[in-house]
């Protein structure tokens, strides 16, 4: 039998295409979670269970996919230790890992600040902003990772990024 034109534009995830996205998922994984030691246990543990049985996405959502399997194993991790949300800022120490692409020191130290107030925002917004923001994903990627509509998405994101422009003006002034 002939295969339908959605089931043949599906492929598994290449391990080679999967590692072209370890520094983005990692920067995704920081933006959620705050911590650099759970970022990568989250970012390790998506990579073992995409490894250890292929997966099938359409071309171009590879990135989209990961991000949904550290989002899941990260609730699941809230959930085992019995916390939904931060009830503080992230500790310091672990948001002194965060990737800077430059290595500027002013550029980590305002990459450190904006990543910490990200971790300060209510958790469908703080996803919302890692994803499309931080992870650079399209409204239409973060919609599929996260499980909600690319209005959801546009509206979360709206919010999120104005309570941090908020935040962010007595900086500029």
């Amino acid at each position: 039998m002939c295969a339908t034109l959605p089931q043949m534009a599906r492929r598994a995830i290449a391990p080679e295409r999967a590692a072209e996205e370890l520094d983005r998922l990692y920067r995704l994984a920081i933006a959620l979670c705050g911590s650099a030691d759970l970022a990568e246990d989250l970012v390790q543990e998506a990579y073992v269970r995409l490894f250890r049985r292929p997966r099938i996405v359409r071309p171009g959502g590879e990135f989209a996919y990961l991000a949904s399997i550290v989002r899941n194993l990260l609730c699941d991790h809230y959930r085992s230790v019995g916390r939904v949300e931060w009830s503080e800022a992230p500790p310091e120490e672990d948001l002194a890992t965060v990737p800077c692409a430059d290595g500027d020191p002013e550029s980590a130290a305002c990459a450190h600040e904006l990543y910490s107030l990200i971790g300060d925002l209510p958790a469908q917004q703080r996803e919302t902003v890692a994803a499309v923001d931080v992870a650079g994903m399209s409204y239409r990627d973060a919609a599929r990772a996260l499980g909600v509509p690319i209005g959801t998405v546009m509206s979360r994101l709206a919010r999120g990024r104005a309570r941090l422009a908020r935040q962010l003006e007595p900086a500029w002034e």
